[in-house]
């Protein structure tokens, strides 16, 4: 059982270092809303990672279309290049999002 003396210490009861001042509710607050705003950039920043995934495989649908049809032959060599940069990309976003572990 945790003596009283040991609950009251300030280093329990506020995350601070030796001279810093107390917290006071404007500071909380501001941290509070902060954190709400960093929450908020979050689901931003993952739908827009969802759009540019929806992007890539709706390039690489086009791009497999371009190369099944029998279109002229530099369409076709145009087409496998921009596949294989497809490719490329497709790696770097998968980098990307396990970097910032970011659930789509």
């Amino acid at each position: 059982m945790k003596k009283l003396k040991d609950l009251l210490k300030e280093s329990f009861v506020w995350e601070r270092k030796f001279g810093e001042k107390l917290p006071t509710l404007n500071s909380v607050q501001k941290k509070h809303n902060q954190l709400k705003e960093y929450k908020g950039l979050d689901r931003a920043f993952a739908r827009d990672l969802r759009e540019i995934r929806m992007g890539i495989r709706a390039a690489e649908r086009n791009i497999k279309i371009a190369l099944k049809g029998q279109g002229d032959k530099e369409q076709i060599v145009n087409a496998k290049k921009a596949n294989q940069q497809l490719q490329k990309l497709n790696q770097e976003f998968i980098k990307l999002v396990k970097l910032t572990k970011v659930k789509l």
